[in-house]
């Protein structure tokens, strides 16, 4: 199983937005031809393995365009957490010490 899981469609997205879950979710979105967003693969994976009381998701947001969320995104790479549904914090931007404190940060 990948450590962190793409995020195939606009429902599915829809429901990690709406969790109740007690974990944490990180998300982020990118592109496929984003080199931002590619540099940082490794990180979120390596992250990912730290923290597996964490679920990881990526969104390609050329394949899911039309998702609200996902319209509302303006640079990438954004990883997003999300606890029980909410937006905690973000990250816009491929900054490694950022996204670190924003996955290991309770």
């Amino acid at each position: 199983m990948d450590l962190v899981q793409e995020v195939q469609t606009q429902s599915e997205l829809e429901g990690l937005l709406n969790s109740e879950s007690d974990v944490n979710i990180i998300i982020k979105f990118g592109a496929k031809w984003c080199v931002p967003c590619n540099r940082i693969k490794p990180l979120i994976e390596e992250l990912a393995k730290k923290r597996n009381d964490i679920k990881f998701y990526s969104v390609d947001v050329d394949k899911i365009s039309d998702h609200p969320v996902v319209e509302k995104i303006r640079s990438l790479p954004t990883i997003r957490k999300y606890y029980k549904g909410k937006l905690i914090s973000e990250v816009v931007g491929s900054n490694e010490v950022s996204i670190r404190n924003l996955v290991m940060t309770y």
